[in-house]
């Protein structure tokens, strides 16, 4: 089973140099294993030649709220709502 990852167990491996900000992923997507458990899909930075998936990968999503530092979305996949109140045009 998944842990529930807390800010204790996040700030944990920062201050453990476990968490690092050292590499870039990018999530694609989202799907779910047959027990209902959420995956993201992931494109490793490293190329489509670093494993047999095309450098794609699925990341738990406990695993995904331990390690993730940052994340960047493009403007355009702003719902309306938020962008206005953001004063993103």
């Amino acid at each position: 089973p998944e842990i529930n990852v807390t800010p204790e167990i996040r700030q944990d491996g920062y201050e453990k140099f476990v968490t690092t900000d050292d590499h870039l992923m990018h999530i694609t997507g989202i799907v779910k294993d047959q027990n209902g458990t959420k995956y993201y899909i992931t494109k490793n930075s490293w190329g489509a030649e670093s494993n047999k998936s095309g450098g794609y990968l699925n990341m738990s999503e406990s695993y995904v709220r331990a390690k993730t530092i940052c994340v960047m979305v493009h403007k355009d996949s702003l719902p309306k709502e938020l962008k206005k109140k953001l004063g993103i045009q």
